[in-house]
Formats: structure tokens, C-alpha cells, sequence
């Protein structure tokens, strides 16, 4: 027969607050479970009493250092926010835990009490804070992103050249991130550059530093992204922008472990691991002169594909959940969920702008969105054939919409009706319909 707690007021105290709360016996057999914790983990208390904890939660921490064993052993306070969980569903779940040991009122230890909640929204947004990544940011389940990670713990433990290819906005710097994560230069720092967005006449300085009096404006010392990630991971997205003279220096760099900044008399020593990303067949672009054929097998000792969105629409559905709940934090609303029908619309998209434009529809859809789930009508425009935005927006467009749209544009007509996917012509019907006036709201703007 399954135990009961047999503590009438403690347990309506501790339903009715929103933590999980569990009981154990001294075999650490569940006796307690309450409300909140069904609800974090799936689970219902008549499924979990009885059962071993370890049964239940599945947790990293179940095999070793377990707080319950602590508390168990009658130590008082025990904490620890580096627990996760699987839950019912087979997701995991970053908790923060408390436990102390249990007493009955003969002040006799009989077993041990833990109190928990899930910080899974607290982790992304701190993780966004911070610009952390871990193994786990990579999020997909399709061959190529299996692949991938399958792979992805040997590489990270070599010190060799990684080539990451795929188009714009897959998801290289993730990637790139998760290899210097997961490798034993991880403590070092990660440094990454746009080598596209540095104009040639800055990106030597800006590759191997200066010394002061080396060139006008130059009234100090400044180290380049090769002296800066010393000891940790270079990471150069857009390598194949690089042009032909910056490459030999680099290739000398990465030959002889050193570099000469600008204006400088002595080489200064750097212990870097190189990863390279590009959007270009750099192959063809040796073929054709346009990049070194010694660069080009330098830095790719070891190359990692990854494949644009519309190859793998199955992530989709994993990626916008994890979008959700990351603008949920970052944004404040208690957005649910997507809806089916403007789920379908997300997988019968191409994605030219793969993983980063699906990042941002979603965190669109969170200024348009004022349900609790994600619509058709909460999606950009140029998602919907034409004929059907036209019939959405005239009919449907709500007030509310329109003012925050003409807030995002600053009250830009022009703008505004673009973002909305109609003409200047209908935006002026609905300014009239509504009795919004532009000078008066964006007054209240400033």
C-alpha cells in the first residue's frame, strides 16, 4: 500500500504554493508529492508515490551528489541549481532544488524533503544576457543535425582547423561555440570576427593590432583578435570575404604561431585554435584564384556541413518552441504557443534567411501577437499569398495592431504599411477608421 503524508494542514500549506515539493522515506521512496510538482515534471502524485526518486525525475544528479542523500544523512539546507530532470514528455528541465531532512514528531529523522522549481526560463534568459551557448543551443532532431552532434564532442576534444559551411544565418557561430564549449580550451576566451564587415584598410589592425605611433590616431598600444584569443578559440565567420593579401598573413600566423601588429619591431607569440566559417564554395573560389589553395587546406582540417532549414523542416516545430519561450522572457508576454494553421505556414516556407529569419518571425509575432497563442494573423505578411494578406488585413486588422506597428516605424506611413502588408492607400482608410492621429501618438512616443 502507498504512503501518505500524514500531515493535513503542512500538506495544504504545501499544495497550494507554486514550488515543487516532494517527500522520501529513508529508502528515498516518494510520500509525498505535491501540485506544482505534477505540473513541472508531468507526472501525477498517484503515479509518483511509492515510487523510488530516482524513478520519478530521472535526474543528472540521481548517481552521484544527490542533496536528498545529504539531507537524508541529517545535514540541514542543502542547495543546488545545476539539477536537471526529465520530464514526462522526455524534455529537460533546469531546476533549482533545496532539501532538508524530515523529521516526525518525535524528532526522529524518517526521511528527507525537496523543494523545487523550474528555472528553464530564467536559464535562456541569462543565457541571452551573457551570450552563453552550450552543446545544448544546438536544437534540432533531423539526420543533419544528429550528425552533427554525433560527431561534434571527438572534434571539439582535437585542437585541429574546423571549416564550418552553410548559407547565412544557420547557425555556424552556434556551432563554433559549442565545439569551444565542449574542448579543454573552454575556460580561454572566444573570439569571433566578421571578416565581411571589416573594411580591407582597418582589417589588418584589426587582425594582428597596432603598436602606439604606428599611424595617426594610433596614441596606444591595441591587440588584434589573434593576441585576444590566445588560449582560447578564433573563430572567422565569412573567411572567404578575406582578400588575397590579408590571407598569406594569415596563413603565416597560423604556420608560425605569431603575429607582427602594426608599427611593431618583434613578433609576439599566440596559442589559438582556428574555426572558420563561410557561405561560399571556397573550392571554387580556389579554382578560380579568389582564395589561397594552402589557406584553404590549412583551415580545413576538419569540415562541418550544415544544412539550411528547408533541408530539415522537422527542427522547425523545435525551433519555434525554443524561440517562444525566449521571447516570452525577453519580451514579458505570456505567449503560449504557436497555432496550427500558422504552424503549416512556417513549414511550407523556404526560409531563405534559415534559422535567424525563423528567430526573427517569432520574436515579429511576439510585438503582433496580443492572444495566447501565435496566429496567422501574428506572422509577417510576406508569408501568406498575396491574395490571402490582403483579405486577412483588410478584414481583420485590429487597432491595437496598427498602433503598435506605427510605434515600431516611428509613425513612418510608409514603413508602417509595408510592415503590415498593405497599400498606403488602406493604412490611410484604417488611420480614419480607428481615429488615430499619427502627430499626436508619436508625440506621446517621445
Amino acid at each position: 500500500m502507498k504512503e501518505n503524508f500524514d500531515f493535513p494542514l503542512a500538506t495544504k500549506i504545501l499544495e497550494s504554493i507554486p514550488f515543487g515539493v516532494f517527500a522520501v522515506d529513508r529508502n528515498k521512496k516518494i510520500i509525498f508529492f505535491n501540485k506544482a510538482a505534477e505540473k513541472i515534471t508531468g507526472i501525477s502524485a498517484e503515479r509518483a508515490l511509492g515510487e523510488f526518486c530516482r524513478d520519478v525525475f530521472h535526474s543528472n544528479r540521481c548517481d552521484e551528489n544527490c542533496i536528498l542523500d545529504k539531507a537524508i544523512s541529517g545535514l540541514e539546507g542543502i542547495e543546488d541549481r545545476d539539477v536537471k530532470i526529465i520530464n514526462f514528455d522526455g524534455d529537460e528541465i533546469p531546476l533549482a532544488v533545496y532539501a532538508f531532512p524530515l523529521f516526525d514528531k518525535d524528532g526522529k529523522l524518517m526521511g528527507g524533503v525537496e523543494v523545487f522549481r523550474d528555472i528553464s526560463e530564467e536559464k535562456i534568459l541569462r543565457d541571452e544576457l551573457k551570450g552563453k551557448f552550450s552543446f545544448q543551443n544546438i536544437i534540432g532532431n533531423s539526420k543533419g543535425i544528429r550528425d552533427i552532434l554525433r560527431i561534434l564532442p571527438q572534434i571539439a576534444r582535437s585542437d585541429s582547423s574546423v571549416l564550418i559551411c552553410g548559407e547565412t544565418g544557420t547557425g555556424k557561430e552556434v556551432i563554433a561555440k559549442a565545439i569551444h564549449s565542449l574542448s579543454y580550451r573552454k575556460n580561454g576566451p572566444f573570439v569571433a570576427l566578421n571578416c565581411g564587415a571589416i573594411p580591407d584598410n582597418l582589417l589588418e589592425s584589426e587582425l594582428f593590432g597596432f603598436k602606439k605611433g604606428s599611424f595617426t590616431g594610433a596614441d596606444r598600444d591595441k591587440p588584434g583578435i589573434f593576441q585576444k584569443a590566445s588560449g582560447g578559440t578564433l573563430f572567422l565567420d565569412e573567411i572567404g570575404e578575406l582578400p588575397l593579401n590579408m590571407q598569406v598573413k594569415i596563413l603565416r600566423a597560423l604556420e608560425e604561431k605569431k603575429v607582427l601588429p602594426i608599427g611593431g619591431l618583434n613578433e609576439e607569440n599566440i596559442d589559438i585554435r582556428l574555426i572558420s566559417a563561410t557561405n561560399r564554395n571556397l573550392k571554387d573560389m580556389v579554382d578560380r584564384g579568389e582564395f589561397r589553395k594552402d589557406l584553404y587546406y590549412r583551415i580545413n582540417i576538419v569540415e562541418i556541413y550544415l544544412p539550411p532549414l528547408r533541408e530539415r523542416k522537422e527542427d522547425i516545430p523545435l525551433l519555434v518552441d525554443h524561440f517562444i519561450k525566449k521571447y516570452r522572457v525577453l519580451k514579458g508576454k505570456k505567449i503560449k504557443g504557436i497555432s496550427k494553421e500558422a504552424m503549416n505556414l512556417l513549414l511550407n516556407y523556404e526560409f531563405p534567411g534559415n534559422v535567424r529569419e525563423l528567430e526573427n518571425i517569432i520574436e515579429y509575432a511576439f510585438i503582433m501577437c496580443d492572444k495566447e497563442y501565435i496566429d496567422i494573423l501574428s506572422l509577417p505578411p510576406k508569408l501568406l499569398p498575396s491574395s490571402q494578406v490582403a483579405t486577412f488585413k483588410i478584414n481583420d486588422l485590429k487597432k491595437k495592431t496598427l498602433v503598435e506597428a506605427l510605434k515600431i516605424t516611428n509613425c513612418n506611413l510608409s514603413q508602417t504599411a509595408n510592415l503590415l502588408g498593405i497599400h498606403r492607400s488602406t493604412l490611410y482608410r484604417y488611420l480614419s477608421k480607428f481615429n488615430i492621429d499619427t502627430k499626436d501618438l508619436c508625440k506621446k512616443q517621445q
